[in-house]
C-alpha cells in the first residue's frame, strides 16, 4: 500500500479524533498538500457533522470496519467538487434591485460568499461541503446581530467599510471610507442616507430592506437571489487553518466578459458561523478593481440610529417621505384654521361623521352620463371599504365606440337590473367577461391600479403608502364628504341660510405653470349638520376675471385665444336616507354644468350626470377582494 492510500484510510480516524497527535500532524500535513484527500476529508466532515456523530462517538472508540467501509463508500466515487449554479429567473428583479443599492455595494464580497454556501442548498449539484447551509443558518438563527468589516482596496474608494445586520430589531446599517452612511429600519419603514460632503441626512420611506432581515436564514437567501443573474461556481473546498484556528475553507470563482471574482470563505466547523473571507475582482483588462478582506463577528447589539454610526447631530435632515397622511394632514389643517376657530370646530365634526360612516361598506353606484336617455346607465362603480382597506372598481357598461341607442340600452338594462343585488352580480360577471374596467386597490400598506381594455389587462404596479389610502374622488366618501381644504372660510349666503346649511368658501388664485393657464377658482361646500354633515351641495366656478385674483396683471401678454372661458359645475345630493347605524347617506346625486363659454354666468346649468347609490353596511366581502397580489394582470 503506498503512502497516499495509507493516509487516505486514516482520514475517517482523523475526523473522529482517533489518531495520536503525531499521526494527526502527519495526516494533516498530507491533506494540506493533496487536493484529492482534502476533498474526501471535507466529505467525511460533512457526513459526521450533519449526523452529529461527534456527540455520540468517543475518541477512544474504534470505528468498526463495516462502518468504516460504509463511510468510505459514501464518500467514494467521483471526487470532483465543482458545482455550477443554475439560478431561477423569477427573483431576477430582486437581484437587480439589490445590486443597485449602495448597501449591497458595500457588501458585494459577502454576496458572492453567500452564493458559495447556498450553491449546495439551492442549486442542483453534488453536495460537497462539510458545513451545510442548514447548519450555518441554524447556528445563526439565534444571533441578534451580525457585524461585517471590510478592508483592502476597491476602485470606488469605499474601503474600508462596515455593515451591521440586526435580525431582531430589523435594522440594517453601513458606512464606508467616502463618508457615506446608511441606516435602514424595517419596522419604521424609514431609510436614512448621509453624505459627508454635504452634511445632509436624506430620509425616505423604506418599502423593504435591500436584504431580508426576517432571520439570518432569509438574509442569506436574499443574497443568493441577488446573484441569480450573475451565476456562481464553487471550485474548491478544504479544511485548513485561519489565524491559528481549524476552519473549513470554501473557494468560489465567478467570471463573465467584464470581470472575474475570486472569493475565499472561512467557516468555523464547530459553531458553524462565518468567520472571515477574502475577495478579489479583476476587470477585462486585467486591472485589479478590488482586493478585500472580510471579518465577521456577532455582537449582542448594534447601532440604533444613524448617529450611532458617527453622523454628526448637527447634520441637516431633508425628508423625502410621502407627504399625505390623514392625521398629519388634519394637523396641518388645525394649524391653518386655528384650533379655536369656527372652521376647525365644524371640520372636526365633519371628519368624525365621514370616518364613522365610511368605516365599512359595499356601495354600488350607477352612473348616467348619457342623459339624453333618461334612465340609461353607462358606468357602474363598485366600492369596497373595510377599515383602511379600500377597493374601487369602475365598469363601463358599453364597449368603446359603441353607439348608444334606446334599443341598445333596453338590452343592457335587462342585464343590469336596478337593484343593489342585480348590479353587483352584473359587475362580477363583467369581471369574468370582457369590456373596460378600472380597479384601484389599497390593502393597508400598498396601493395599486390596473385597467382592462376589451379582454386584455394591463400590468399593475404597487406603490408603498403606509400612511394611508388616497381614495379616488369617485369613492363614496369623496362623493358625500369631499375634502375641504384651508384656507376655506365659513361664509353666510342666501342658499345656506334658506336650507340650514354651513357654507365653506375657498378661493384659489389663477396661475401659469409651464405655459398652462389655470383660472382663478371659487369652491363652495354646503354642509348639512342635520344629516351627518353630508356635503349637500358643492359649487365649483372657474372665472377668468375673478375679483379675488390678487395679481391683476397675471394675464398680461397672454394670447386671449389661449385663455379658457369660465364655467360652473354644481354637484347636489337630492335624495338621502338614514341607515340603521344612525348615519345619513346620499341616495341620488345630480351634477349639472354650464358650458365653457364667455357668458357662462347667464346660462342656467344643465344636468350632466346622475348617480344612484346602493349601499350595504354589513357586506360579505369575497375572499381575496383586498389581496393586492390577486389583482389581474400580474
Amino acid at each position: 500500500m503506498d503512502k497516499h492510500e495509507s493516509i487516505r484510510r486514516r482520514l475517517a480516524s482523523l475526523a473522529l479524533g482517533e489518531l495520536l497527535k503525531r499521526e494527526q500532524a502527519e495526516v494533516w500535513a498530507h491533506v494540506d498538500r493533496c487536493d484529492r484527500c482534502r476533498a474526501e476529508m471535507t466529505q467525511i466532515e460533512r457526513l459526521l457533522d450533519c449526523a452529529e456523530k461527534r456527540k455520540s462517538l468517543l475518541a477512544a472508540e474504534s470505528l468498526h470496519e463495516s462502518a468504516r467501509t460504509r463511510l468510505f463508500a459514501a464518500i467514494g466515487g467521483e471526487n470532483k467538487v465543482e458545482t455550477t449554479a443554475q439560478p431561477h429567473n423569477r427573483w431576477a428583479w430582486l437581484g437587480r434591485r439589490i445590486m443597485r443599492s449602495r448597501m449591497t455595494k458595500l457588501a458585494a464580497a459577502v454576496i458572492v460568499v453567500a452564493a458559495t454556501i447556498l450553491s449546495v442548498h439551492s442549486f442542483n449539484g453534488t453536495p460537497v461541503k462539510a458545513v451545510e447551509f442548514s447548519e450555518i443558518t441554524r447556528a445563526m438563527e439565534q444571533v441578534p446581530w451580525m457585524h461585517m468589516t471590510q478592508s483592502g482596496f476597491q476602485d470606488d474608494g469605499s474601503l474600508p467599510s462596515e455593515a451591521w445586520f440586526g435580525f431582531e430589531s430589523k435594522v440594517q446599517a453601513a458606512k464606508d471610507a467616502t463618508g457615506y452612511v446608511r441606516f435602514e429600519s424595517v419596522k419604521d419603514h424609514k431609510c436614512y442616507d448621509y453624505s459627508r460632503s454635504s452634511n445632509i441626512i436624506t430620509m425616505i420611506y423604506l418599502e423593504e430592506a435591500s436584504m431580508n432581515l426576517t432571520s439570518s436564514t432569509l438574509w442569506l437567501e436574499s443574497l443568493y437571489k441577488a446573484l441569480e443573474e450573475k451565476g456562481a461556481r464553487t471550485t474548491f473546498v478544504r479544511v485548513g487553518n485561519y489565524q491559528g484556528r481549524r476552519v473549513q475553507i470554501q473557494e468560489l470563482s465567478r467570471s463573465d466578459r467584464d470581470e472575474q471574482e475570486n472569493v475565499t470563505l472561512y467557516i468555523d466547523p464547530k459553531t458553524k458561523r462565518l468567520l472571515a473571507g477574502k475577495g478579489t475582482r479583476v476587470d477585462a483588462t486585467g486591472k485589479v478593481t478590488m482586493a478585500m478582506n472580510l471579518d465577521f463577528d456577532y455582537p449582542p447589539t448594534g447601532p440604533q440610529s444613524i448617529y450611532d454610526l458617527g453622523v454628526p447631530r448637527d447634520a441637516k435632515i431633508v425628508s423625502n417621505m410621502p407627504g399625505w397622511n390623514v392625521h398629519s394632514t388634519r394637523e396641518r389643517y388645525r394649524q391653518a384654521w386655528g384650533e379655536t376657530s369656527k372652521e376647525y370646530s365644524v371640520m372636526e365634526r365633519y371628519w368624525q361623521a365621514r370616518d364613522e360612516a365610511t368605516r365599512e361598506y359595499l356601495a354600488v353606484i350607477a352612473h348616467n352620463t348619457a342623459v339624453n336617455i333618461t334612465d340609461a346607465m353607462n358606468m357602474v362603480d363598485v366600492d369596497y371599504k373595510s377599515g383602511a382597506r379600500h377597493r374601487q372598481e369602475r365598469h363601463s357598461v358599453f364597449e368603446a365606440g359603441q353607439t348608444l341607442s334606446n334599443e341598445v340600452w333596453a338590452k343592457s338594462k335587462q342585464q343590469l337590473g336596478d337593484t343593489f343585488e342585480s348590479l353587483l352580480a352584473w359587475s362580477r360577471d363583467h369581471n369574468a367577461g370582457r369590456g373596460r374596467i378600472g380597479v384601484y386597490l389599497y390593502d393597508g400598506q400598498y396601493d395599486c391600479s390596473v385597467t382592462r381594455e376589451h379582454d386584455t389587462w394591463g400590468r399593475p404596479t404597487k406603490h408603498y403608502h403606509p400612511e394611508g389610502s388616497i381614495a379616488p374622488e369617485i369613492a363614496l366618501g369623496n362623493l358625500a364628504w369631499p375634502e375641504v381644504f384651508p384656507p376655506a372660510r365659513i361664509i353666510e349666503d342666501d342658499y345656506a341660510t334658506e336650507h340650514g346649511l354651513i357654507c365653506f368658501e375657498r378661493l384659489q388664485q389663477g396661475h401659469i405653470y409651464n405655459g398652462r393657464i389655470s383660472l382663478p377658482g371659487r369652491l363652495l361646500y354646503y354642509l348639512d349638520p342635520a344629516h351627518s354633515y353630508l356635503c349637500h351641495r358643492k359649487v365649483t366656478e372657474w372665472r377668468p376675471d375673478a375679483d379675488w385674483q390678487k395679481d391683476k396683471d397675471w394675464l398680461n401678454g397672454i394670447d386671449p385665444a389661449k385663455i379658457e372661458k369660465g364655467s360652473i359645475t354644481i354637484q347636489e345630493i337630492t335624495e338621502v336616507f338614514e341607515a340603521p347605524n344612525g348615519h345619513w347617506y346620499p341616495a341620488l346625486i345630480i351634477e349639472s354644468q354650464t358650458a365653457i363659454r364667455e357668458n357662462y354666468r347667464q346660462v342656467p346649468p344643465k344636468t350632466n350626470a346622475v348617480r344612484r347609490v346602493h349601499l350595504s353596511l354589513s357586506p360579505d366581502f369575497p375572499d381575496g377582494i383586498f389581496d393586492i397580489d390577486k389583482l389581474p394582470g400580474q
